[in-house]
């Protein structure tokens, strides 16, 4: 155990420092930093499994939690190309799974499996959730949530499946229940997760049903006079702006408004997103409003990203020749709508907008 440790701390530890180097020295190219990742990781992978078997698991996940912890090098594109590969590969695994379970292995499967079913869901897994969570910033309300559907621990349980196979091939009494044990495992938790997540979050009061709420960036007169109208409709509206007067104004007139740039991420780890589905860039300059859109399509999903279509002399010519993954959706207007730059210039606000 203490080799196995020792060796997958190590490894892992190895494999994020030089990914980070090359990626923080420019030796990749931006278009092989994803396939270098992944043969990387599975460098790590095979190498921690030959100096110690089954530290290969240990030596990935510490690859991974250092690269996500680090503040070096922005490895965004790396997260979003794992989400889409772990996605693919968890599902062409429990296909493979499935496929090695034997029907007579299936009939096995009896009332002592269930019982052990009910234990792992309701006792073992609200355990591990009560202890990981004491003394964290959680409500009541959040930690049973979480003793409920958290943790699902699918993966792990599809590795145990790997250790039964390897079982029933050395002939060990009782292995050939393993596999099917833990596909009823995985198989009760992605079940029992789906049927109560969403009615168990709204008994807690911790989701609403169908949030429609509206981030708007920028918060001077006629954006205030936006986010006034959908509140009288009764819709969430969440206003960020640099500018402390508009800020401050904003806030006498009753909107929820927060002083920042939208870019930082101490303001997004801040701001409730949890009635928020929809993000509306209205500030003055139409470059910041399209690289606020893009730094929010992971959040919202692109549909949802809107920003004020450009129109007027200089930079609004610029991002009106950008394509689509270089800016949010144009929010356009069907009259003119003035827009004060601070230099007193402009129409003015109209806020029948």
């Amino acid at each position: 155990m203490a080799l196995m440790a020792f060796g997958g701390l190590l490894i892992g530890a190895l494999g994020a420092g030089l990914l980070l180097m090359s990626v923080r020295q420019y030796w990749i190219p931006d278009c092989l930093q994803s396939p270098v990742t992944l043969m990387l990781v599975l460098l790590v992978f095979v190498s921690a499994n030959s100096v110690q078997a089954e530290s290969r698991l240990l030596a990935v996940t510490v690859m991974g939690a250092l690269l996500a912890n680090q503040k070096w090098v922005d490895v965004r594109h790396i997260v979003e190309f794992k989400k889409n590969f772990r996605v693919l590969l968890i599902s062409v695994w429990f296909i493979v799974l499935a496929a090695r379970i034997e029907l007579q292995q299936v009939r096995q499967i009896d009332i002592w499996s269930f019982m052990f079913l009910a234990v792992v869901l309701l006792a073992a897994r609200p355990t591990s959730v009560w202890l990981s969570t004491f003394g964290g910033k959680f409500t009541w309300r959040q930690r049973i949530f979480l003793l409920l559907v958290a943790p699902r621990g699918i993966v792990a349980a599809a590795v145990a499946s790997v250790f039964a196979f390897g079982l029933s091939e050395s002939q060990i009494e009782g292995a050939e229940r393993l596999g099917p044990n833990v596909f009823l495992v995985i198989v009760g938790s992605i079940a029992f997760c789906s049927i109560t997540a969403r009615p168990l979050s709204r008994w807690l009061r911790l989701a609403p049903g169908d949030p429609q709420g509206v981030l708007i960036i920028a918060a001077h007169d006629w954006a205030r006079a936006i986010a006034g109208t959908l509140q009288e409709q009764e819709v969430s509206v969440l206003l960020v702006d640099t500018n402390a007067t508009n800020v401050r104004t904003a806030g006498m007139s009753g909107l929820p408004v927060h002083k920042g740039l939208i870019f930082n991420d101490g303001l997004m780890d801040d701001l409730d997103f949890s009635v928020i589905r929809h993000l509306i860039a209205l500030t003055p300059n139409d470059e910041a409003n399209a690289l606020a859109a893009v730094h929010l399509i992971e959040v919202f999903g692109r549909q949802e990203v809107c920003q004020l279509s450009p129109f007027g002399e200089g930079g609004g010519d610029l991002v009106e020749g950008l394509g689509q993954g270089l800016r949010g959706r144009y929010f356009r207007q069907d009259f003119k709508v003035g827009r004060s730059r601070g230099d007193g210039q402009g129409d003015g606000p109209d806020h029948s907008v």
